[in-house]
């Protein structure tokens, strides 16, 4: 590393006479040295018990640096190039100087001319992972895979390519596990001689299970991921900057921490700002995203019923019982929810609340629905209604939010109060719509009808059809319910 000067030897023994090179103990002299380059933060990064910054040199050496005195995060300082002068107080684990700087001065501004690195999420719904990235990482994207390219530290190389050895990069991986074994076998089995050493770990903030390997000579980490669903992910660090090993490693662990799964999708890479979604555009995120997030969390989950802005009914299955809860959820910083609400399958109504608060009851929604091969269906849901699917006829219909339902055996009825009398029924004839009498019409969705005076009968099939009846003050929620009706067979 180029030193400006040294102490001299003399002046070392001239100065240890009146105390000024000692600290605390008289056998361990202070020794104090100037640096000049261009001072960066750490971001975090733990090196030593003290540093915060780096000051790299214009040779492109690294000297890690921290200050009792300044705020080295000042503008002034961070990001220029600055002379400093400071005691050597410590070595890092990788042998470099940690250096408390009591003294600064402003060799050349650079803020103008440098473009400021700032954490990106990069999301990519072909290999399904998103994690937090630095604007400055290329991204080299294959079939099955991705590679992040890290900077050389010295090198203002914009078109830096990864088979330049000196590039540190990180690399994710998708792997199908077609038979669904678990990790510890499926490693055996890709790699036997890495399923020996490898020592069980967890990735990202949902603790997903994975397994760590990590060669001889230390350059390469790998963690095995496993997602559900029959994949293994290949998270790895490639490191050929020997002498800086421990930053990059801490940027890969950064990176590694916000690791999570999304929904797979055909959408290409999108590298979009880490700046935080706030309460009020939360409705903008995209639902497949957060599907995803709650999938960990709850599963298997067979429905979503999301309420604008941040509300989502999940229903999944809990062992052999279903569950519903409702979640407030926010995307601030990260994924975080609140589970405001739980409740299970009623006798009077679809479902019954347990505990908690329905704050997003009668308010309208999107129900999606997942399917066994992992394709989605969305519902927008009518305001001032919900949604009930009958699994023995596979339809589904929305009926008025307040109100109650009971049925079996082809007939359901529904009523405002729990006890009341039937004001709509519905029923599974065994006969076409063709073969019904009444007035065509078309319906909301997309159904062929024939309207009468006490109802509308729907098609179903070329052997059966609905009918939806009620007294004509109902005509308006006959017509709502009847439109809503959708074959689920």
């Amino acid at each position: 590393m180029k030193k400006l000067y040294s102490i001299t030897f003399a002046l070392f023994i001239a100065l240890s006479f009146s105390g000024c090179l000692f600290w605390g103990n008289t056998d361990t002299p202070l020794v104090y040295e100037d640096y000049q380059g261009t001072l960066k933060s750490l971001g975090g990064i733990k090196v030593s018990d003290n540093a915060t910054h780096i000051l790299q040199t214009e040779d492109g050496e690294i000297l890690y640096v921290y200050s009792d005195t300044y705020n080295l995060n000042d503008d002034k300082y961070l990001g220029n190039v600055i002379e400093i002068y400071g005691a050597v107080t410590e070595a890092s684990e990788k042998g470099k100087d940690v250096v408390n700087i009591s003294k600064i001065t402003v060799v050349e501004e650079q803020k103008d001319t440098a473009e400021a690195v700032v954490g990106e999420t990069y999301s990519d719904q072909y290999l399904g992972f998103s994690w937090e990235v630095k604007s400055d990482w290329q991204v080299d994207k294959g079939v099955g895979d991705v590679a992040f390219i890290l900077p050389v530290i010295g090198s203002d190389d914009d078109t830096l390519e990864l088979d330049a050895v000196e590039n540190d990069y990180f690399a994710v991986k998708l792997f199908e596990n077609t038979d669904e074994l678990p990790l510890d076998e499926w490693l055996a089995n890709y790699d036997p001689s890495g399923a020996e050493i490898a020592v069980a770990s967890s990735v990202g903030k949902d603790f997903l299970k994975s397994l760590k390997i990590t060669s001889e000579m230390g350059d390469v980490e790998i963690y095995y991921v496993e997602r559900s669903g029959g994949f293994v992910y290949e998270v790895s660090h490639y490191n050929f900057d020997i002498d800086n090993r421990t930053y990059f490693r801490n940027l890969f662990y950064d990176a590694l921490a916000t690791f999570q799964v999304i929904p797979f999708g055909d959408e290409t890479v999108d590298t979009t700002s880490a700046e935080p979604a706030s309460s009020s555009n939360s409705q903008t995120t995209s639902y497949d995203k957060i599907m995803g997030y709650i999938q960990n969390s709850f599963s298997p989950v067979a429905e979503y019923e999301f309420v604008n802005p941040d509300y989502v009914y999940v229903t999944y299955t809990d062992g052999e019982d279903e569950v519903r809860v409702l979640l407030q959820y926010s995307t601030d910083s990260g994924f975080d929810y609140d589970v405001l609400a739980t409740f299970e399958p009623g006798t009077v109504t679809d479902w019954e609340l347990v505990s908690g608060e329905d704050e997003a009851s009668g308010l309208p929604k999107s129900f999606i629905q997942t399917s066994d091969e992992g394709g989605t269906s969305v519902v927008e849901i009518m305001d001032g209604y919900r949604y009930f699917e009958s699994g023995p006829y596979e339809f589904t219909i929305q009926y008025p939010d307040s109100w109650y339902y009971s049925g079996g055996g082809g007939h359901y009825s529904f009523s405002d109060t729990a006890e009341g009398d039937e004001l709509i029924g519905l029923d599974v004839l065994d006969y076409s719509v063709s073969s019904a009498s009444g007035t065509s019409v078309t319906l909301e969705n997309g159904k062929q009808a024939k309207k009468t005076s006490g109802g509308v009968y729907v098609d179903r099939d070329n052997s059966s059809c609905y009918y939806v009846n009620g007294s004509s003050e109902y005509s308006d929620v006959i017509l709502n319910m009847a439109g809503s009706i959708v074959d689920s067979y």
